[in-house]
């Protein structure tokens, strides 16, 4: 496999020296070389990588990419949920605001827990601090994230202290 990838590396670099290179040569030749490079990207930076063209874009939506996760209010809901339902490898997911010196809370934390148990099934740790309560119907079905081993919660007006689930 190694020499099939430097065989392709080999034959992207040559086509790079052509007159007028195809910026896609390289990026379609060697995506195993591009996805080590994104994987040391943190969320916000992936995001941006995504914008540059067609191709960086679905190299960065590699759901193993995505592996760890902070929200604060930035970004609309439907965009947060789009974004969930891509990343199937989530581990680690923090919703967070400052309360009242930092930015709103998230008022859809409900629906970002909900599109967690749907999509995200290797969670092991969530943290949802300073956002509205959560129903408890959802708290119970977080039990469908088999691999889900801390929670911390801590709504607006009441703490909950950090709540470590045993792994089965």
């Amino acid at each position: 496999a190694m020499g099939t990838e430097l065989l392709d590396l080999n034959q992207g670099l040559e086509e790079l020296q052509e007159p007028e290179p195809s910026r896609r040569v390289l990026l379609r030749r060697v995506p195993g070389v591009w996805h080590h490079i994104l994987s040391f990207l943190e969320p916000r930076e992936l995001c941006q990588t995504g914008l540059a063209c067609w191709d960086l874009q679905q190299l960065s939506r590699e759901p193993s990419l995505w592996h760890s996760l902070t929200l604060t209010s930035l970004g609309d809901t439907r965009t947060v949920l789009e974004l969930l339902a891509r990343c199937s490898q989530l581990a680690r997911l923090e919703v967070t605001c400052r309360g009242q010196v930092g930015p709103p809370c998230r008022e859809d934390v409900t629906q970002i827990v909900t599109a967690l148990t749907e999509h995200c099934p290797l969670l092991t740790s969530l943290s949802v601090v300073n956002c509205p309560p959560l129903p408890q119907s959802l708290l119970f079905s977080l039990s469908s994230c088999p691999k889900l081993a801390m929670l911390n919660l801590a709504w607006r007006d009441r703490d909950f202290a950090s709540l470590t689930l045993p792994v089965l």
